[in-house]
């Protein structure tokens, strides 16, 4: 999908490099063009992960994301309908730290498709609509309508995935979307769900252990970057996510 947007002149504006930015839409393009293609093939499936959180629910607080998360509720259908629809397979078994979950690493138009056996998942998608960054700063980029999850759920393997993979993306992640959250009650619920599963005893004290971690070593964030307008310390987003899980955990 092409857009007539001067993108050297944005890249000035958001002081992001015009390669992020082009690489960027061509993940929001790839992500308006795959989703219907499953869907005429009858492929259940459903966006989640990075992509989903900004695109969906972050507008102009989203960073910016180069991959596709994606459940698939018949995975070897989904598969070959990538496959035929000219993807290619770069990786396909199990998560290193979860041998219960397969997946398959693809590749579309330089674009990484990481799609994931949803057959036991219990969460359904719906469509909702995903806008790009550029589209809140009046740009023709249109929204598009993606079949993907509650900020609730999506926030919840979110801040899970923050604690095991201490990466300052999923630090960015968990806090704007803590700060969106009108009632946290379904993501408590769905964070004490995956703790269950992961035969985690205390998520409060699961969390709390990492974050301690994280914030002992919290110089190693200063290194990293993320295409972000703007964002506080990796310190103060640590101790508020920490905050904010107590308080809800308590109350």
């Amino acid at each position: 999908m092409a857009y007539n947007i001067n993108l050297d002149e944005f890249s000035i504006t958001l002081g992001i490099s015009t390669d992020r930015l082009v690489a960027n839409l061509s993940t929001y393009g790839v992500m308006s063009e795959i989703f219907p293609v499953l869907e005429v093939e009858g492929c259940k499936a459903g966006l989640f992960g990075d992509t989903a959180l900004n695109k969906i629910y972050f507008g102009k607080k989203q960073r910016l994301s180069y991959d596709l998360d994606i459940f698939a509720y018949s995975y070897k259908n989904a598969i070959k309908i990538l496959l035929d629809h000219g993807a290619k397979i770069s990786y396909s078994g199990t998560f290193p730290k979860s041998k219960t979950i397969i997946a398959t690493r693809m590749q579309y138009k330089n674009v990484i498709l990481d799609v994931v056996d949803a057959k036991d998942l219990k969460e359904n998608p719906k469509k909702l609509q995903a806008y790009d960054l550029l589209y809140f700063y009046n740009q023709l980029v249109p929204p598009v309508v993606v079949p993907s999850y509650t900020i609730d759920y999506l926030l919840a393997e979110k801040t899970v995935a923050m604690l095991d993979r201490n990466e300052l993306k999923d630090i960015y992640d968990t806090w704007v979307g803590t700060r969106l959250l009108n009632n946290g009650d379904s993501y408590a619920n769905y964070l004490k769900e995956i703790a269950r599963k992961r035969k985690i005893k205390d998520i409060v004290a699961y969390s709390d252990f990492h974050i301690h971690n994280m914030l002992s070593n919290s110089e190693y964030y200063e290194k990293k970057h993320i295409e972000v307008l703007s964002q506080p310390s990796a310190s103060i987003m640590l101790k508020d996510i920490k905050t904010y899980i107590h308080t809800l955990m308590e109350t």
